[in-house]
């Protein structure tokens, strides 16, 4: 289950038509699932790069917020794949990238369905080595 859908995605746009003029990429007058999957798949993987340092994924369940978070990345993928990002798109990815900054920190939570499960890559104990040298002359004899 991803974080965001095709309609996510068309609202983040700005509505249907801006949405098809983004991904129809083959320029056949039709929206292209496949660039809009592509871009959802994306934005996805950056914003687990961020939570999944604070929380263990898969999500359980997806907060209305990553949800919004999620398809406006997306649409910053799409304009971008167009060259047509303008400056107040690239302030809300900026806005974005703060909000999923200070989650990948635990400033601030995702929500109240959500618990914060410390994330098992990133293990943060440590093991205690023997006291004895780890390498030696008498165990590296015979490399010469």
């Amino acid at each position: 289950m991803g974080y965001a859908d095709e309609d996510d995605l068309i609202h983040a746009c700005g509505g249907p038509d801006r949405y098809r003029r983004l991904t129809d990429i083959d320029a056949d007058g039709f929206a292209d699932c496949e660039t809009s999957a592509r871009a959802l798949l994306e934005a996805e993987v950056r914003v687990n790069s961020y939570i999944g340092k604070a929380y263990n994924l898969p999500l359980k369940t997806v907060p209305e917020m990553l949800r919004f978070v999620t398809a406006g990345y997306a649409s910053y993928i799409l304009k971008g794949y167009r060259e047509a990002l303008t400056e107040a798109d690239i302030l809300e990815q900026d806005k974005r990238m703060e909000w999923l900054q200070k989650i990948s920190n635990e400033n601030i939570e995702l929500g109240d369905n959500v618990k914060r499960e410390p994330s098992r890559s990133n293990y943060s104990g440590y093991e205690k080595r023997s006291e004895g040298k780890i390498a030696s002359r008498k165990k590296f004899r015979g490399f010469s």
